[in-house]
């Protein structure tokens, strides 16, 4: 597998030290019943949001994005080295992800009108954004 280049991207602006979750599909019954990714996904929205608003930082109408998906602890040692930066190319998809920030800041944000959205794999989650 190819590692992922990081010479584009040396302009970091904001990285936060949070694993990323992916935006689940909400059902009604989750407004009284809540299942454990919808608690587990509010509870990232809520950390995230904390994060953003300690760095100064809103939704921009241009986002690009950086998930760095943290590897299973099942995963040998041998198989972290060789996967660690390489594509993360399984469910969930890289729209969930971006779904899941974008729906933090509780506004409308149709103004994203372009961005780029990249998921690796890495030893710790985070996001980062450029």
């Amino acid at each position: 597998m190819n590692k992922f280049n990081f010479e584009g991207f040396t302009k970091i602006k904001y990285e936060f030290n949070i694993e990323p979750i992916a935006a689940p599909r909400m059902t009604q019954r989750d407004k009284w019943a809540k299942r454990k990714c919808v608690t587990k996904y509010f509870g990232f929205r809520n950390k995230f949001l904390l994060q953003a608003n300690v760095k100064g930082f809103d939704l921009p109408d241009v986002l690009n994005i950086l998930f760095i998906i943290s590897m299973p602890k099942s995963w040998s040692k041998k198989k972290k080295n060789m996967m660690c930066h390489t594509p993360h190319k399984s469910r969930p998809d890289r729209d969930n992800y971006l779904k899941a920030v974008q729906d933090s800041f509780n506004k409308d944000d149709g103004y994203v009108w372009d961005g780029r959205t990249i998921k690796i794999w890495g030893y710790t989650g985070k996001i980062i954004i450029f």
